[in-house]
This record gives structure tokens, C-alpha cells and sequence, in this order.
């Protein structure tokens, strides 16, 4: 059965409990940065590998397969080339780990596409024989500070580029006052 992902299911997933780190309906935020609940809070049980994808295939289409297993939070489908394509994988998170496994028998080697579908846990799980919560706190963290750093950034980018106008308006100005200096200089 599906579970309609809310703040506490998914605090309970481990996301409550991080310094700075606050549910906002189904974002998480840390300071002026964000972070989908889904790469922040899900349990590694309910992610979801899946390989023999279609290059044209989409992340809606992808998800639109998925949702009748249950409710799931983010697709994950990395791209290359010009005109962007998929890699024919994505990685899937699902709201619990009940979903995931409905998804795994319910569609491996089923056909999209023309092409049969595996569907699994992601190799690194499967190789470590893990089931600890998705990110442990430490990776948490890290991405929270690594995206606090890239905000940083942005805005330090952004106030650049406002001085850089400003200092180009400035220095059109000075002309301007240079070139009818050398104006009034010549009527007098």
C-alpha cells in the first residue's frame, strides 16, 4: 500500500535530528539552501536502481511506470550528449522500502519501450549487504554544507555581477563628465 510521504513519516526516516536541518512540506532546507527529502531522507531500502532504459525515455515517463508501487520522490536519471539523452539508468526513491520491493517483482523484465527492465538495489548496497538509512548523518552534513557552499557562491557570483554593472555605469558616467569637461573648457 502506498504511504502519502508527510514531514513525520519522513522525519522518521532519520531526516529530523541534523543540525540546521528543518522539513518544509516535502523540501528540505538548511539555511538559504535546499535539498529534495528524496536524496536527504529516504532509507536506503526504498532506492532503487533501474537499467535498460530507453534513451528517449524521460523522468515523468519513468515515474508514470513506477507510481502504481507506490509513492515515489524523486527520479534520479542522469544525461550526456547533445541533444541531452539519457544514460539508460536512473536511480528511483521511493517513499518506503515496502514500495521498492513491490516495484523490483512487479517489474523486472517487464518491457518499456522494447526493452526488458532490471530493476534492483543499487550495486553498493547489495555488495556491503547494508540497510543502515539512506545517507548516514556524516553525508548529510557534507551535502548540506557542500550546498550551503555552492549558495554561497551563487550569491557571491551574483553580487559581482551587480558591481561589475555598476561599475560600468560609474565609469560611463565619469566620461560623460570628462567629455563635457573638455566641452566646457573649450567655450571658455
Amino acid at each position: 500500500a502506498a504511504v502519502s510521504p508527510t514531514p513525520s513519516l519522513l522525519n522518521s526516516y532519520g531526516v529530523a535530528g541534523v543540525p540546521g536541518l528543518a522539513l518544509t512540506g516535502l523540501t528540505v532546507s538548511a539555511g538559504h539552501t535546499g535539498a529534495s527529502v528524496a536524496k536527504m531522507g529516504v532509507v536506503s531500502d526504498a532506492r532503487l536502481y533501474v537499467g535498460s532504459l530507453d534513451y528517449h525515455m524521460n523522468e515523468e515517463q519513468l515515474k508514470q511506470i513506477l507510481t502504481p508501487f507506490g509513492v515515489v520522490l524523486n527520479v534520479d536519471m542522469p544525461r550526456e550528449g547533445f541533444p541531452p539523452k539519457n544514460k539508460g539508468f536512473a536511480f528511483v526513491d521511493f517513499a518506503t522500502p515496502d514500495s521498492a520491493s513491490s516495484a523490483i517483482q512487479g517489474l523486472s523484465n517487464f518491457e518499456v519501450m522494447g526493452r526488458k527492465l532490471r530493476v534492483g538495489r543499487p550495486h553498493h548496497l547489495a555488495q556491503s549487504g547494508a540497510s543502515v538509512p539512506g545517507f548516514g548523518l556524516a553525508q548529510q552534513q557534507q551535502m548540506i554544507t557542500a550546498q550551503q557552499q555552492a549558495a554561497q557562491l551563487r550569491d557571491q557570483q551574483q553580487r559581482l555581477a551587480e558591481a561589475q554593472q555598476q561599475l560600468a555605469k560609474h565609469t560611463a558616467m565619469l566620461q560623460k563628465q570628462a567629455q563635457l569637461g573638455q566641452l566646457a573648457a573649450t567655450y571658455v
